[in-house]
């Protein structure tokens, strides 16, 4: 998380920062925090392909394997 708190702040808020920032938090164990990230990038682009990915990874975590599939087939 250090790095991707030194990127610049328009690095931070473009699409790829946003990505690095939400896997980060997940690879953390602050799910809920990776989750808000992954939402931010849908809201730009519900088409996301790493950000659907990171939403069916969250809901695999909560063993809600219908969810996941969805989000990696949408992925």
């Amino acid at each position: 998380m250090e790095v991707v708190g030194a990127m610049p702040e328009a690095a931070q808020n473009d699409l790829q920062g946003l990505e690095y920032a939400g896997y980060a938090k997940e690879g953390l164990g602050l799910n809920d925090e990776a989750a808000a990230y992954a939402d931010r990038i849908l809201a730009i682009n519900d088409r996301y392909a790493a950000a659907l990915n990171l939403k069916g990874v969250l809901a695999y975590k909560k063993e809600d394997k219908e969810e996941a599939t969805e989000y990696f087939q949408k992925a």
